[in-house]
C-alpha cells in the first residue's frame, strides 16, 4: 500500500481550466451570428438544435462545446429562423461572467458586486430565484447588455415552517430571514441583449 501511495504522488494532476472572464463583446457581441461563433470556437464545436425552454416550451437553441459539461454554452437567437442577434448567452460553471459574477456564489457575494439593493422571483417554478441587472449598472457590465442570475436553496428550512414569503411567482428583496435561511447560491447565469427593435 505504502508503494502505491508513493507511486500515485507523482503522477500529474489532471488538468485545471482557468476561469475565463466572458465580456459583451466578440465573440459574444450584440452582433454575433451561429456562423460567426462557429468561424471563433471551430465548426465542430458549435451545433445548432431544439432546446427545452421554460413552461413546456422548445427553442432554436447554438451550443458551444455540447459535449462538454464544463465548457458548454447555450446561445438563443431572436433570430431563430437567420440564427442572428443573441437574446441569451449562458454562462459555464467555471467561468466568470460580464460584471464579475460566477456560479456557485452566494447570495452575500452577488450582493457586494452589485452594491444595491434587488428584486428577486421566489423559489419553485421555471423562473424561481430569478433577477436581472441593466447593463451600466455593475462595472463591467456595458450598457445594452443584461445580466440575468439565479439562485438555488441549498439548505432546508425546518419543518412546519411557512415557505410562502421566499416561493412562488412573487417578488422580493432578497434579505428576508427566511432567505438567508436556505442559502441560496448562483445555479445559473446568462447575459444577452434587447430585442433590436426595441433596444
Amino acid at each position: 500500500m505504502k508503494i502505491l501511495v508513493a507511486a500515485l504522488a507523482f503522477l500529474p494532476a489532471a488538468p485545471v481550466l482557468a476561469a475565463e472572464q466572458l465580456a459583451c463583446e466578440a465573440p459574444f457581441a450584440i452582433d454575433a451570428t451561429e456562423q460567426s461563433l462557429a468561424e471563433a470556437f471551430g465548426r465542430a464545436n458549435v451545433v445548432t438544435r431544439e432546446a427545452d425552454g421554460p413552461e413546456g416550451t422548445t427553442l432554436i437553441a447554438t451550443f458551444i462545446h455540447p459535449d462538454d459539461p464544463a465548457r458548454m454554452q447555450q446561445i438563443l437567437w431572436w433570430d431563430e429562423e437567420e440564427l442572428k442577434e443573441p437574446s441569451s448567452i449562458s454562462v459555464p460553471p467555471g467561468d466568470i461572467s460580464p460584471g464579475g459574477l460566477a456560479v456557485g456564489m452566494s447570495i452575500e457575494e452577488v450582493e457586494a458586486i452589485v452594491g444595491h439593493p434587488f428584486m428577486m422571483l421566489g423559489f419553485g417554478w421555471d423562473y424561481g430565484g430569478s433577477f436581472g441587472i441593466q447593463g451600466g449598472t455593475i462595472p463591467g457590465l456595458p450598457e445594452g447588455c443584461f445580466l440575468s442570475i439565479q439562485f438555488e436553496p441549498t439548505a432546508a428550512l425546518p419543518e412546519g415552517t411557512d415557505e410562502g414569503p421566499i416561493n412562488g411567482d412573487i417578488e422580493g428583496p432578497p434579505d428576508l430571514p427566511l432567505l438567508r435561511q436556505v442559502k441560496p447560491v448562483i445555479e445559473g447565469l446568462t447575459f444577452g441583449y434587447a430585442h433590436p427593435d426595441f433596444g
